[in-house]
This record gives C-alpha cells, sequence and structure tokens, in this order.
C-alpha cells in the first residue's frame, strides 16, 4: 500500500484554521464594507470618464484624490495599480486614453478577461511603436490586475474576480501543497499562479468554483470570500506544512516492478524513437545517441550549451520519448498489421520516465536538495520537523515505501508512478528522474553535500534526515539526474568541483547549423503563428495539419524534421524575415544564441507587423519592423560583445555590397591590437562548418592569420560566412543601439 492526501482533504485541513481566525475575518468583513462604501464615488468618476466629461489626465487626478481619502484608503490601489494610470499619462499618446474609455465603456464580469487581453495588446503595440520609451510605457503584463479592478467597481454585484496579486499568490501556494486538483490548468510562474490570457482567468474562475464546491463555508462567513481566503493562505504559508502533517491519508494500492537497471535499447527500436524526439526537438541523431549511451551506463547528465537551445524541453522529453514501449491495443481494423497482430499497438509508458523539474537558486542548500529541518507554526507556537528536499522526494516517488517509517525503506519494493497531465489525464511511468535546471545557479556542491557519494557510486544509498540522525535511502538502479547549464554565464556562477565534474558527463547543447537553416527556420514559424493566431484568426488557421498565415506561409508537419514550410508567394514580409535570418546567422559567429531567441525576435517582427495590419507587399513598414524587432529583442543580450565584435556587426549593417564590406571588416581587424582579441576573432569565423561539416575557415588558416597582421580572410570566405553578396539594407533601430553599446564599452 501507498497513501496520499486528496486535494479536497488537503483544502479542509487549511481551511479549518481559516474559519477559527475570527480577528482576520473581522478585519476582512470591515474592509469590504468600507470598500462598498466608496464604490459609488468611483463609478461616477469612471463613467465621467467614459462618456467623454473628462480627459485622461482629470479622470487620473480625481480617481487618485478619491483613492486617497484617508477613509477611502481600502483598495491597495495607490501602488503599482496607479502606476499603471500614471504611465498612460504621463508616457502615451491621445490614442492610450481613447483605447482606456473603449476597454471601460461596458466592461463587465463576462468581457473582463477579453478586454484585459485586449489592452495588453494595445500596451504591447505600444511599446513596439515607441522604441524609445519603451522603459516608461506602461507595462502589458499588468493588465489584469489593472483591468479586472476596473471591471469590478463596474459591476461589484457580480462574479468578477480581481486579479490581485495575493491572489495569485494564495493560489499558487495551494497549488504547491496538493490542495488544487490537477486537472485545473492553472499556470505557475516562480511565486504565483499566471493570469496574462482569457484561458488563465478562466482557469482561476474553475480554481474558485471547485474552492467553494469543496469548502462552500468560504463563501458563506464572508462576502467574495475567495479572495480574502487567498489573502489568507498567502500569509500563512510556512504553517500550511504542518496542517498537512496529521491529515488521515487515503490509502490506494501500489502497483509493484522491478528495481532493475537502465534498459537496453535495441539500435532499430532506438533509431525509431529518436525519429519521434527529432519530430519535437531539433537535435542531430548523433547528439540523442551520445546522450542515451550514457544513461544507459549509468551516468548522470548535464547538458551544457548557450541559452535557447532546447536543453530544458530534451531533458524533459527524452526520458519518456526514447524509453516509451508499445502495446497491443484494441482489435485492429485490418487484418495487415505490421506484426500480423490481429490488435493495434498503442503506446506504452509503463517502461518510460516521468522527470520532475526543479531550477536551482543561489539559496539552496542541502535542505533544498535531501531534507533537513524546518520551522512551522502551530497553535502559536513554534516547532520543527524534516522536510524532504527536491531529490530525495523524487527517488521517495519510486519507491513503495511509507516516507515516515525508514525501517519500510529497505524492502526496496518499486512502484509504477502516475502523473497527472495538464489536461487532466493520469499517465503511469515506470519511475520518475530529477531535472535540475540552472545547475550552476545553486552552490552545487554545497547543495547536494553528502549525496556526492552515492552519485559517484561509493553507495546505492542516500543519507536523509530523519528525527533520529540521519537514514540510508535506497537509490532505484534506474534512477538519473538531468542538469542544465548555461555555458554563456557559467563564469558569473557558482563553480563546481572536479569531484562533483566527474560525478556527471556534459554534453554540449549547441545551436542548429548553417545546414540546418530549412528545418530550423520553419520549426520557429510554427511557433510564431502559434503565438499569433488570436490576434488575427481570420488570417491565420490552425488545425491538426498546418498552420497558415493566408498570402504569407504554411507550416506542415515534416518527415525528418519536426516541421517544414512554403512560403505563398514573393511578398516583402518574406523577404525581411529572410534577410533578418541572415543577419541572425551573422550575430551567431559571436554570440551563440539559440531558436528560442529567434522565435522571439521572429514573433515580435510578425506580430507587430499584425498588429499594425501592415500590407504583405509594403517594404519600408516591414523593415521597420525587422529593425524595431532585433532592437527590442536582441541588442542588450549584446552588451557582453567586445567592440571590435561589434564594429564588425556595425560594417554588416552599414554596408550594402561585398566589396565594401571586406574592406570594412579588414579595416576593423587592423585596429585589433589584442592577439587574443584577433585569435578570437578567427575562432568566432572558424565555428561556421559546411554541409560536409568542415570550417570554412580551415583551423591552419585560421592559425596564420592570428600570427601574422599582414595576412587576411579570403573574400570568399568573407562573403559566405557574412552573406555579404546577399541582398540587405541599413536596419535603424538595431544599428543605432550597437552604436550606443559600442560607446558604453569604449568610454
Amino acid at each position: 500500500m501507498t497513501t496520499h492526501i486528496s486535494p479536497g482533504d488537503r483544502l479542509r485541513a487549511i481551511t479549518r484554521p481559516y474559519l477559527e481566525d475570527n480577528e482576520f475575518l473581522e478585519f476582512q468583513r470591515t474592509l469590504i464594507q468600507k470598500r462598498k462604501q466608496t464604490l459609488p464615488g468611483i463609478q461616477h468618476i469612471i463613467r465621467n470618464f467614459v462618456q467623454q466629461h473628462t480627459d485622461i489626465k482629470t479622470f487620473r487626478d480625481e480617481l487618485n484624490q478619491h483613492l486617497r481619502q484617508p477613509e477611502h484608503d481600502d483598495w491597495g490601489a495607490k501602488g503599482t495599480w496607479m502606476m499603471t494610470l500614471n504611465q498612460l499619462v504621463g508616457n502615451h499618446d491621445r490614442e492610450a486614453e481613447t483605447t482606456l474609455r473603449q476597454i471601460l465603456d461596458g466592461l463587465n464580469a463576462q468581457n473582463v478577461a477579453e478586454r484585459f487581453e485586449a489592452f495588453a495588446a494595445f500596451l504591447t503595440a505600444e511599446k513596439q511603436r515607441h522604441p524609445q520609451q519603451i522603459k516608461k510605457l506602461a507595462a502589458p503584463g499588468k493588465s489584469p490586475y489593472f483591468i479586472s479592478l476596473f471591471a469590478y467597481w463596474l459591476d461589484p454585484n457580480s462574479d468578477v474576480i480581481v486579479v490581485w496579486p495575493t491572489v495569485r499568490e494564495g493560489l499558487y501556494v495551494l497549488r504547491q501543497h496538493g490542495a488544487l486538483p490537477d486537472t485545473l490548468s492553472l499556470k505557475a510562474t516562480t511565486n504565483e499562479i499566471e493570469v496574462s490570457t482569457a484561458e488563465h482567468y478562466q482557469a482561476m474562475q474553475q480554481a474558485f468554483t471547485w474552492i467553494t464546491t469543496t469548502e462552500p463555508q468560504i463563501t458563506r462567513i464572508i462576502d467574495r470570500g475567495n479572495e480574502p481566503f487567498m489573502v489568507w493562505v498567502r500569509d500563512h504559508k510556512h504553517d500550511i506544512p504542518g496542517w498537512l502533517e496529521n491529515e488521515a491519508p487515503v490509502e490506494t494500492v501500489a502497483v509493484s516492478i522491478e528495481d532493475a537497471a537502465l534498459a537496453f535499447i535495441s539500435p532499430e527500436r532506438l533509431a525509431e524513437r529518436i525519429g519521434v524526439l527529432r519530430r519535437r526537438l531539433l537535435f542531430p541523431e548523433d547528439l540523442i545517441e551520445r546522450i542515451y549511451v550514457a544513461l544507459v551506463l549509468g551516468q548522470h547528465i548535464i547538458l551544457s550549451g548557450p541559452p535557447g537551445t532546447g536543453k530544458t524541453e530534451l531533458a524533459k522529453l527524452l526520458p519518456r520519448i526514447l524509453w516509451e514501449a508499445e502495446k497491443p491495443g484494441d482489435l485492429a481494423n485490418t487484418a495487415y498489421t505490421p506484426d500480423g497482430s490481429p490488435y493495434q499497438m498503442v503506446p506504452d509508458t509503463t517502461t518510460a520516465y516521468a522527470v520532475r523539474v526543479v531550477t536551482a537558486t543561489d539559496e539552496w542548500t542541502p535542505r533544498h536538495v535531501i531534507g533537513g529541518i524546518v520551522p512551522i507554526m502551530r497553535n502559536e507556537a513554534v516547532r520543527y520537523q524534516i522536510a524532504y528536499g527536491c531529490l530525495a522526494q523524487t527517488i521517495f516517488e519510486n519507491w513503495d515505501v511509507d516516507t515516515e517509517v525508514p525501517a519500510t525503506w529497505q524492502a526496496k519494493q518499486r512502484q509504477l508512478v502516475t502523473v497527472a497531465t495538464d489536461d487532466g489525464q493520469k499517465i503511469t511511468y515506470r519511475g520518475r528522474w530529477l531535472v535540475i535546471d540552472e545547475f550552476n545557479r545553486a552552490p552545487i556542491d554545497l547543495a547536494l553535500g553528502e549525496a556526492l557519494t552515492a552519485l559517484g557510486g561509493g553507495t546505492s544509498s542516500l543519507q536523509v534526515p530523519i528525527d533520529s540522525g540521519a537514514a540510508p535511502l535506497p537509490i532505484p538502479r534506474d534512477f538519473r539526474i538531468i542538469g542544465t547549464l548555461n555555458t554563456f554565464d557559467r563564469h558569473f556562477l557558482n563553480e563546481m568541483s572536479e569531484a562533483l565534474k566527474r560525478r556527471f558527463t556534459f554534453i554540449d547543447i549547441l545551436p542548429p547549423t548553417r545546414a540546418e537553416r530549412d528545418a530550423e527556420q520553419a520549426m520557429v514559424l510554427h511557433q510564431v503563428l502559434e503565438h499569433l493566431a488570436h490576434i488575427a484568426p481570420e488570417r491565420i488557421t490552425i488545425d491538426a495539419t498546418r498552420q497558415q498565415w493566408a498570402g504569407l506561409v504554411t507550416v506542415t508537419p515534416g518527415i525528418q524534421v519536426p516541421w517544414e514550410h512554403t512560403w505563398a508567394g514573393d511578398t516583402a514580409a518574406q523577404h525581411c524575415f529572410e534577410e533578418g535570418w541572415r543577419l541572425f546567422e551573422v550575430i551567431r559567429l559571436y554570440r551563440q544564441f539559440g531558436t528560442a531567441q529567434a522565435i522571439t525576435w521572429a514573433t515580435t517582427f510578425f506580430g507587430s507587423g499584425l498588429l499594425k495590419q501592415l500590407d504583405l507587399h509594403d517594404e519600408a513598414a516591414w523593415r521597420s519592423r525587422l529593425g524595431i524587432a532585433f532592437a527590442d529583442t536582441l541588442a542588450d543580450q549584446l552588451q557582453v560583445l567586445f567592440p571590435d565584435e561589434i564594429e564588425v556587426l556595425l560594417a554588416y549593417l552599414r554596408t550594402t555590397d561585398a566589396d565594401t564590406f571586406m574592406q570594412t571588416f579588414h579595416r576593423a581587424l587592423e585596429k585589433v591590437i589584442s592577439p587574443n582579441r584577433r585569435h578570437a576573432q578567427m575562432m568566432a569565423l572558424q565555428s561556421i562548418k559546411n554541409e560536409q561539416g568542415q570550417p570554412y575557415l580551415t583551423h591552419d588558416r585560421a592559425e596564420q592569420i592570428s600570427a601574422n597582421e599582414q595576412e587576411k580572410v579570403p573574400d570568399d570566405v568573407l562573403t559566405t560566412l557574412f552573406h555579404a553578396d546577399r541582398p540587405r539594407r541599413n536596419l535603424a533601430q538595431f544599428a543605432e543601439r550597437l552604436e550606443r553599446l559600442l560607446f558604453e564599452r569604449t568610454i
């Protein structure tokens, strides 16, 4: 048997002390009553603005003055909320006033999510329209809170939910402690539930409905009871583990399995599973096979590489997809199944592995990884108890044991692991592994502590703390840790000891090569269309077989690659995207951006054009969008470049033909006095390879140019590496950002 506490029981355990907190409840009742008394004045101010009796500045001043009166200071709207209104008044033009008036006109509980989405889209477009003032403009992410409070003021007798920060944080605490069902599609960030779309808002509404259905007293004892409850939960998050400790568990039957070594996959089956994985992620077959080999040979893995290359997604998908098997399902529709069986073959995840993903922080200690003593409040008194860290928790999930009774740990009885998906399905796996994201953001040697011995093979057990000291927790034979590490900022974070490095296999995850350009572009366009479809559903259509922007591009699933794309015609939008891609490849000479960065600039490029309703053939307008996209999404990430690298990028942007560029490049290289910097330039050029995997600039030639200032990079190599003979024009906004970076680096 294994035990668990249901979400309903967990919620009731948390609710009991809440319902007994008379001081808090009485304060909330008084607060709600005071707020009701201020509503007529607030509604009058809003109506005057909506009906154009006042402009936005007068509206702001009247509302601010009203809320700042001592008897009205009960809304918490003087800080972040009022700052948004101040930014609209002080830093936006008349279009912001018109848009806000339209948003508020008829705002109610039924359309609040639609309205805050529209307002966020407007603010996003504003930042793209005024890139020089981007930090002064109102933040799109504040829209849900900003607009939902207006909705409550205008429709106070409805069930509108104000997206207070405390509400989002309280829901996050309930979710973290299993007091909400897994079927709710709540999306969590670092310490709160994200509410930025209508779907997020609907999920929050569903959570509130489930809470009040499970524990009706929450809304019976106080008006709008869910919101005060969230405030209280947020304030008592450190007490909750103690309240859950003595809750009676529900017994369930565990499916026992053998504690065996990680399974070997036949070469034929491995090739097929790698193909399935590559339809999701653009990684070379030999790279995936290297990771597989290391895992089967008993190694823990660190996936290292630049940001945005898909390391975390690979860590999450690989254990599930590679080890997934097949089993007979329903009767086949035809007698001619591939293996002659009368049954259809369906996926079998009971041979595969789920993962627990945790993100390392600089606050990690052995308590966060293995476990330790934590304080909890009970009946206004502090007591202490053992709390297990992420590594111990994940190992426990693989065993059918009582975590509170160490004597049961040595039975070594394995069990299958059942995991709930975001859409409410429950999938059963053979086991669960641990994925540690941003591995070196923690002082990892310190945090792992005695686990280093276990990971090194010195013992098959992990020493975890118990009330009487420590006890050995067996490590499953097929259990693995996969870490991700950003090589770009590894020198600015925590160093790893040689002892720790010996316990992991480090595998580099690099951006796709130029030979994979078409496949990477298709993947980027797929993500762009998925992201933008809701903005213009009449132009972008999504179904199971394709994504299509009418008149521009169609993206379909590929066979050997995840996605393939086909341009609809000869448009300015296409030309600018392809020109932007060549610039992106040039930037990659000096900064190894991953596909994630390409998705970001392409989404900004196409999205801003879509919001501006640009004609697909308007060359000047799309080129302006391209310059803004690069300036807004990539420029700040280039602050780490050396002056000579920035000068080369500026030379590329300022020239329009190959000869002029090559002359400018050579002059820039002649100015490089440092032998190390000259060598670094050559190493950057040498990093790019042709379709045969050979560098365009050979190692010997690069060494000659590094050592001899009279030597020059061959013209044909420069032309190829920098696309110098391909059409391009200066992108003014991006070039200006690079010029400022160059100035900052050289002063």
